[in-house]
């Protein structure tokens, strides 16, 4: 009886979210007439448009993104009907599945979480990892349809964190991609095994001890520069440098003097100091703090792991 409600639950809750969708239209964008054209500038002949497209919602609004010919828009309706049918075939239960929006529709996502990581810094203080799977595409011009893995550090003194994504799907929006999502799902085994290897991962950094001179190279990996390089930045860098440093010092203080305090150290920095709670998610999952992200975890696994 159970599994019958569960199945209900799950379902229902996809239908609550299949009514919050909308369906993308690219339609041909044309400059303005030539008396409008005139009004503003010293111009006498017509213009032939260039080839240029937007995406919008088809209920209306502002302009998601503007585009080539070749672009074809992955629905919202399409990814939700693969992602549903990866998680039945997987296992996981539908009713975890969540949406959202990213600045106004320019980007969807459909996620649900994977059983999480659970052990104890060096500190003693207790981490925990959470593990998502990430189903998203955008219809700003730039961001691709990805199938990824989302590894997420939850603690009390930080908050979410940086995200691995080394066992990513990615392609473009264009014509010949159009469905591929639907084919692509059949790898999501292979993401469960790596959220469970990333687990393992972190674990190694708490393990390893760092010193001043990785701290540096840290740094210099990450945001271009370090404290050996203050003397010769700007004001702006410096503030940067110092907003850095002054995170790292108290995730340290905090977890020990490891490759895992040193990146929740960079991490306090993306996710509470570099960002707004408002913008947040976009500048962590696409923006400049998910490659700063990216940056400090690839330095630390090769340091860990080298």
């Amino acid at each position: 009886m159970n599994i019958l409600s569960d199945i209900t639950k799950g379902n229902n809750h996809v239908e609550a979210i299949r009514e919050q969708l909308f369906n993308v239209v690219t339609l041909p964008l044309f400059p303005p007439s030539l008396p409008v054209i005139q009004a503003e500038h010293d111009v006498t002949g017509l213009f032939t448009p260039p080839q240029a497209y937007g995406n919008y919602k088809s209920t209306g609004g502002e302009c998601l993104g503007v585009l080539g010919k070749d672009f074809r828009a992955t629905q919202p309706l399409m990814l939700l009907n693969a992602f549903e049918e990866c998680l039945v075939t997987s296992g996981i239960d539908l009713a975890s599945m969540k949406y959202s929006q990213v600045q106004g529709g320019k980007r969807v996502r459909f996620s649900v979480e994977l059983e999480p990581t659970v052990f104890k810094n060096k500190a003693k203080v207790g981490d925990v990892i959470k593990n998502e799977l990430v189903l998203q595409t955008g219809f700003d011009g730039y961001t691709a349809t990805t199938f990824q893995l989302e590894i997420e550090v939850l603690k009390c003194t930080n908050g979410q964190v940086a995200r691995d994504t080394t066992s990513k799907i990615k392609f473009k929006n264009t014509q010949g991609n159009i469905g591929k999502i639907a084919i692509v799902c059949d790898d999501i085994a292979k993401m469960v095994t790596t959220a469970s290897d990333f687990g393992l991962l972190m674990k190694q950094y708490d393990k390893t001890s760092i010193d001043n001179k990785i701290i540096d190279d840290f740094c210099k990996a990450t945001i271009g520069y370090s404290r050996k390089d203050a003397n010769e930045l700007g004001k702006v860098k410096n503030e940067r440098l110092s907003e850095l440093m002054a995170c790292i010092d108290l995730e340290l203080a905090r977890n020990g003097k490891t490759a895992w305090g040193l990146l929740q150290g960079l991490t306090n920095a993306t996710n509470h100091v570099w960002t707004s709670e408002a913008n947040q998610l976009d500048y962590l999952t696409a923006g400049a703090g998910f490659r700063t992200n990216d940056k400090a975890q690839r330095f630390l696994t090769e340091l860990v792991t080298g």
